[in-house]
Formats: structure tokens, C-alpha cells, sequence
């Protein structure tokens, strides 16, 4: 180990001390930046209070470095601003389309009974940015034996990252490749240092989501209605890789930037429903 990581380890130790005393009093520290624009359009599509609402959300947050040893992400104590980053839960677009539309099923046939009315479609369409992906190493590289825990259980390592040999090569079609991103950019960190990769800089798997429904209502009495839904959740049966852990951060892992979770496939129901 050469005088340089021994100095940095020396330094480690004396931060951690220091920032244990400062945290039993302010419990939290750190800094973050949010903004969060929404537009909302809402249509009247029929000549019922029904419609549909077109919502569009950036959401920018910046990552908290968060005390030692209770919080979910532990600082490189001699450089704060290296766990400063986007944080975990930043979804930066977030596009929702809800709508319900009553058919024209009596105009259609040109007869008005209780078989052409009543019928109507209706369903949510979200187009939305993946999360972060959140890079991590359990080696212990850094030699300051510093447990997991907290919210997120992320070590205090990190890789080392090497931009000079090739591109991130971001995978935006991961059905045709389990890999996220380029692995061969990042390597575990050296022994008895942090490692200098951004706990995280870009993003994961996106979703691009329908859910629908097809309705019948059917009028018994003046004041009794049945109801008969036919719903999809998933409709196209389109594969969703997202989520928080979709993809693996940790570098110790043999599955090291493969995406692993996926949401379920397409969902369908049939339900009565008897309005009295």
C-alpha cells in the first residue's frame, strides 16, 4: 500500500469519528435540488362528466450524502461532493394519458336499446424514464469496514470507472440484450481506495405501459344498473424492465449490468358489477 491511500485511509477513519459526533445531533445532512413542472389537459369527450387528462412531469432531484452509519448512502468522508448525484427515485419524464370515451354503438346501428347503449372504452397509457441505475461494491476495497444498511443497503465502495476505453453504450432495447450498459468500462476498486465512479449518472430501462377496458352498461331499473368490464392490464403484452433494482449496480456480482426484473405480462379480468 503506498504513503498516498495511507494518508487517504488515515483521513477516512478521523472523518468517520467526526461525522458519527456531528450525526447523533443533526440526524441528517446534505443537499439536494428538485424541480417539478406538471401540465395537466383535461378533454371532455362525451357528453357525460367523463374525459380524459394528459399529465407531463420532470422530476430532478439530486442525490442526499447521508450520515454514517443508519442512512442509505454513506460518504467517502474527506470528499462529500464525490456521493453527490441523482438519487435513487428521480424519474425524470413521466408521461400519463387517461381517457374514457363512450361508443357509439346506438348511432352505429341506427337503434337505441338497452343492447347498443351503454358501452364504452376507457383505459391508461404511461410513457415513463427508467430510474437510475445505482453502482456499488461489497469488497470492502476501501478497508474501512463500513456495514450495509439503511434504506437502500449501499456500501460506501464504489468502481472505478474508465470513460478513455469506449462508450457507455446504453442499451435502449433491452429485449434484445440483457446487458444495460458497457461492463467492460468498470472494474472492482483498488485495495485501500474508494473507487471513482458517480453513485449514479445515468439511467435505467424505461416503461411504456396500456391498460384498458371495455364496458357495458346495462340499465334494469330506474334506479338499477349492471355493469359488465372487460380489462387488460398490460394490453399488448409489452415486456416492462423497470423498477429500482432492474438493473445490478454491484460490481462484485457475477450478473454485473444485466437487467434482471421485469414487470408481469399481460392481465385480464372480467368483472359484473350490480349499481343499485
Amino acid at each position: 500500500m503506498n504513503a498516498i491511500n495511507m494518508e487517504q485511509l488515515l483521513a477516512a477513519f478521523r472523518g468517520i469519528h467526526q461525522r458519527k459526533e456531528v450525526s447523533s445531533r443533526t440526524q441528517l445532512s446534505g443537499g439536494a435540488v428538485m424541480a417539478t413542472p406538471v401540465t395537466t389537459v383535461y378533454k371532455r369527450l362525451s357528453n357525460e362528466p367523463r374525459g380524459g387528462s394528459h399529465s407531463w412531469r420532470v422530476t430532478r432531484l439530486a442525490s442526499q450524502w447521508t450520515g454514517l452509519p443508519a442512512f442509505k448512502n454513506n460518504p467517502i468522508p474527506f470528499d462529500f461532493r464525490k456521493e453527490y448525484a441523482i438519487s435513487a427515485f428521480d424519474l425524470k419524464h413521466n408521461f400519463v394519458l387517461s381517457y374514457n370515451y363512450d361508443l357509439p354503438v346506438d348511432k352505429l346501428f341506427r337503434a337505441s336499446n338497452c343492447l347498443t347503449q351503454g358501452w364504452a372504452i376507457s383505459g391508461i397509457t404511461r410513457y415513463a424514464t427508467g430510474l437510475p441505475v445505482t453502482f456499488q461494491s461489497f469488497g470492502d476495497n476501501a478497508l474501512v469496514q463500513v456495514q450495509n444498511n439503511g434504506v437502500n443497503s449501499i456500501s460506501i465502495d464504489l468502481p472505478d470507472y474508465n470513460p478513455s476505453l469506449g462508450p457507455l453504450d446504453i442499451n435502449r432495447n433491452p429485449r434484445n440484450n440483457s446487458l444495460a450498459f458497457n461492463t467492460r468500462l468498470f472494474i472492482p476498486n483498488a485495495l485501500g481506495a474508494f473507487g471513482n465512479s458517480s453513485r449514479r449518472f445515468f439511467y435505467g430501462p424505461g416503461i411504456n405501459n396500456y391498460a384498458m377496458a371495455l364496458r357495458k352498461t346495462t340499465r334494469v331499473t330506474e334506479s338499477v344498473a349492471l355493469e359488465f368490464r372487460f380489462e387488460t392490464f398490460n394490453t399488448f403484452n409489452h415486456a416492462q424492465f423497470d423498477g429500482a433494482n432492474a438493473v445490478d449496480g454491484n460490481i462484485n456480482d457475477s450478473t454485473f449490468g444485466q437487467i434482471l426484473k421485469s414487470q408481469p405480462g399481460r392481465v385480464s379480468q372480467v368483472a359484473f358489477k350490480l349499481n343499485f
